[in-house]
């Protein structure tokens, strides 16, 4: 049963009954966001927005009337959200097929490198035996000199 206190209740504002005409109520978490009356002549001090009263009161009564303000932001800002990181599984992707290119490159690098290691620790085997056969003959020579 509709009582003539539940109507009351019912057409009541949900703003706060301190608001002035000439501010836009954001929500109990947010400041008011005020507004200046400018007369011809009016010389300002900062860089202002104008809007003629007429749309003033329309951008006023869209914020203060739509309780799914908060919904659309959240929604803007997941919204946002799925767009970054998108972006960036796409800068992820380029970069992963970047990586494997460099990975297939230094793979290259250093399959040359062992090779030439492999060679090198071969000849550095054949100049110590060389250096060993060598110091013999010469040990061999020297004692030999020496005996006669």
């Amino acid at each position: 049963m509709i009582t003539p206190i539940s109507l009351l209740f019912f057409f009541t504002s949900l703003l706060p009954a301190n608001i002035p005409a000439n501010m836009i109520y954001m929500g109990p978490s947010i400041d008011p966001i005020p507004a200046i009356k400018v007369n011809r002549g009016y010389v300002s001090d900062n860089t202002y927005m104008l809007m003629t009263p007429y749309h003033f009161i329309r951008v006023k009564s869209a914020i203060e009337n739509s309780p799914d303000l908060c919904t659309m932001a959240i929604d803007e800002s997941i919204k946002k959200c799925m767009e970054g990181m998108d972006r960036q599984q796409e800068i992820m992707q380029i970069r992963e097929n970047d990586d494997k290119a460099l990975i297939k490159a230094y793979e290259t690098r250093l399959v040359k490198i062992e090779r030439e290691l492999e060679t090198t620790l071969e000849k550095n085997a054949v100049l110590l035996w060389t250096t060993v056969g060598l110091s013999l003959i010469t040990t061999a020579s020297i004692t030999i000199t020496a005996l006669r």
